[in-house]
């Protein structure tokens, strides 16, 4: 029988286990768990084991020897279970020093300035409570501590720390600012930040789109046009990049509320890699700037189609009509006229109307 079994069911039944004291480590740490046979583990010296003795508080007595132990993570150990703060604060290891703080926060201005693990642990602590000491915490901030950015923008909800902690020119960080419409006195400055991230909240956020529409950066010019879209002039022709994220946003909506700028997007015949977004943005503005004649209101579905005329479809949004045409160009003509019903049916759906568009494709 496999030992480990043996000695689990020795343990249950209370039966003698010092035998198992000298097979190996593993069996010694089952024992330690139960604080069995604990003198004769002691003897091997082992920091797995001796720690599971601390952890589960037993072997007491050898503590005040241990406190020197020649391993730093039982020194730890003893640390984390709040044994000898005055002792470990001046341990030569971080990690002991760290143990001992997060149980006894007023050692914190022992390991202000150490280092990055202490700097990441103290932030922590600060993070933490509820009423931080303002002073010691700007006393921390002070020594530019090498902290991570979650922490930093956890410590910006102190208006009198923000000064110190902006000394890193963290992206995020400032980004996070104008999300919280913070540091609003400070955007006149940050519009011209070298970080294109930073540019890009504030213009999310509207501000200055006049200045923000000549900017280097397309994602900027498109967020400040967004806010002001009598700028459109300024990004027509701007690129590939610039009119597919025109045409993404004028095919979101199902009624145009300014075809004039539609207009002037068509009218600079934007070049774009699929062609048939376009042609459906087309199509939505030539529905919704034509009046439909007695005669197309009689058609059917299939004549129109045959027409190249989408009547039916003046109320979609143009992001509708593309995944129409879309199977029309996965389908032969005849496919695509004789399921012409069906797939209009579908459209409401994107899912369900690729997966019948397959289904048509393999004859299914």
């Amino acid at each position: 029988m496999n030992t480990f079994i043996e000695l689990k069911e020795k343990l249950k039944t209370g039966e003698d286990v010092s035998a198992y004291v000298d097979i190996d480590l593993d069996h010694r740490i089952v024992l330690a768990k139960q604080g069995l046979h604990v003198e004769e583990l002691i003897v091997y010296n082992e920091p797995r084991v001796i720690k599971t003795l601390i952890r589960k508080g037993y072997a007491e007595n050898h503590y005040d020897e241990w406190k020197n132990h020649e391993n730093k993570y039982i020194r730890a150990t003893l640390a984390n279970r709040k044994y000898f703060p005055e002792h470990f604060i001046k341990d030569k290891e971080p990690e002991v020093r760290i143990a001992v703080v997060k149980n006894f926060p007023e050692y914190l201005p022992e390991i202000i300035g150490r280092g990055k693990h202490e700097d990441i642990a103290a932030a922590a602590i600060f993070v933490a409570q509820e009423n931080p000491d303002m002073d010691l915490l700007h006393k921390f901030l002070e020594t530019n501590p090498n902290i991570n950015i979650e922490q930093r923008i956890a410590l910006a909800k102190y208006p009198s720390c923000i000064q110190a902690l902006l000394k890193s020119d963290d992206e995020d960080l400032i980004r996070h600012l104008i999300w919280q419409g913070q540091e609003q006195e400070r955007y006149e400055e940050w519009k011209h930040h070298y970080r294109p991230g930073v540019r890009l909240a504030l213009a999310t956020n509207g501000y200055d789109p006049d200045y923000f529409i000549h900017d280097n950066n397309q994602d900027v010019k498109f967020e400040a046009f967004k806010h002001k879209p009598s700028l459109l002039p300024n990004i027509l022709n701007n690129g590939e990049h610039m009119n597919h994220k025109l045409v993404k946003y004028f095919s979101r909506v199902k009624i145009f509320e300014d075809l004039d700028l539609v207009k002037q997007f068509l009218d600079s015949n934007p070049n774009i890699h699929h062609p048939v977004k376009l042609e459906a943005l087309k199509l939505k503005y030539q529905m919704q700037t034509t009046e439909t004649s007695l005669i197309e209101k009689t058609m059917s579905l299939r004549q129109q189609v045959e027409n190249n005329y989408y009547a039916f479809a003046k109320e979609w949004s143009a992001n509708r009509i593309f995944e129409l045409l879309n199977a029309r160009e996965q389908l032969e003509r005849k496919q695509f006229l004789d399921n012409l019903d069906k797939l209009v049916a579908a459209s409401t759906n994107i899912m369900k109307l690729r997966s019948l568009v397959q289904d048509i494709v393999w004859g299914r």
